[in-house]
């Protein structure tokens, strides 16, 4: 098993360098050029001695990197962090080699996609056009993670649940690298996405999400989604442990750069978790309009919360989290209804336990 803090060690040894010293841009380029480590052997070091600044140190290190599966690993590890410049930096500086050609078809789609410059449906067109240009197999592997997670997006969770039970029994056949190590991730924290989101199954999904996180070399972007996730499964019945794998997620998101994530996390997921479990706070213009609403009924303000609710949908804003929010106002059992049924329709049966919580309670006659 590969010791970071060992290995470390030999190289300050080695280069006759301070553990700063190491991590300087200069120093960094020529352990890349020298490729003294594989891409994942070199995160592991950077995640063991400085986990708070792994990105720009990964950033410098990525682009300078020169064997073939370390550039294919960088490029995944700039996705996978969305840092897009990086990304873009490379797509254009390995363009005109012949080996990596696959990789910047496939690279570019999802460089392109980062961008938003395709529909769900127009992502799903482009990566089966793809397919017939790919014969890589780990390339062809990495777009089924593209078509598997279009298809989450899309609600499609049978289509995605088959990809990725395929997905897992090919794994074997993989070389161990930065790339299986973080498709492995995307694969076990989609799966378990797909088993709460979709099937509401959350024992199964728990499991899938602590396989993400007991993975050392799970990158931190993957952490912050899978903790975002595991929170999600406690919005009833433990409300400590709810926020604290929210500010797990919340870390994992600094770390990984992923600044406007962690915003949303901070300024609207924690505000609705505490709405959940009725918990009162002032409010700021940080906090969204729905979760605003929330905190509202929470005071039993709902004459105030149905006025904001009437404001925006005067603004012709809707979703489904201000449906459930209007029949929390109301107390109407027929918007209740509605709400369940459009929770378990668009991907977030996570929620329908909250709200036959909420049913029960207005039925018995108690504050729902």
């Amino acid at each position: 098993m590969f010791d970071s803090k060992k290995e470390l060690s030999k190289l300050l040894a080695q280069k006759n360098w301070t553990q700063d010293e190491v991590f300087t841009p200069d120093n960094l380029k020529q352990v890349a050029r020298e490729s003294l480590y594989t891409f994942e052997e070199w995160m592991l070091i950077v995640k063991h001695a400085k986990p708070e600044e792994s990105v720009p140190i990964m950033n410098t290190y990525a682009m300078h990197v020169n064997k073939l599966h370390d550039v294919r690993d960088a490029f995944e590890y700039a996705s996978v962090h969305e840092q897009m410049n990086v990304l873009e930096q490379l797509l254009d500086k390995h363009r005109a080699d012949d080996l990596l050609t696959e990789w910047i078809s496939v690279y570019k789609l999802i460089y392109e996609t980062l961008l938003n410059e395709y529909t769900l449906q127009e992502r799903l067109e482009k990566v089966k056009d793809l397919y017939g240009e790919v014969k890589n197999p780990l390339a062809r592997m990495r777009l089924d993670i593209y078509e598997l997670s279009t298809y989450f997006n899309m609600g499609i969770v049978r289509n995605a649940l088959y990809l990725a039970d395929k997905l897992r029994n090919d794994f074997a056949t993989i070389k161990p690298s930065y790339m299986k190590s973080a498709l492995a991730s995307r694969v076990s924290l989609l799966i378990g996405s797909g088993k709460l989101y979709g099937e509401g199954d959350i024992k199964s999904a728990e499991d899938y999400f602590f396989a993400v996180n007991v993975n050392e070399t799970t990158p931190d972007a993957i952490r912050a989604s899978s903790f975002h996730a595991l929170s999600n499964t406690k919005l009833i019945d433990n409300k400590e442990l709810c926020l604290q794998y929210t500010r797990e997620a919340i870390k994992f998101a600094d770390r990984a750069g992923l600044i406007s994530y962690k915003e949303v996390l901070e300024q609207e997921r924690i505000p609705f978790i505490k709405n959940l479990y009725g918990e009162t706070f002032d409010l700021s213009d940080t906090i969204p309009e729905e979760e605003q609403i929330h905190q509202h009924i929470v005071r039993n303000e709902t004459g105030h919360a149905q006025k904001m609710l009437k404001k925006l949908e005067d603004e012709g804003k809707n979703s489904l989290f201000l449906l459930y929010y209007k029949a929390k106002a109301t107390k109407d059992v027929t918007l209740f209804t509605n709400a369940l049924s459009q929770f378990s329709i668009f991907g977030r049966a996570y929620m329908i336990p909250v709200v036959l919580r909420d049913i029960v309670s207005l039925q018995k006659g108690g504050n729902s």
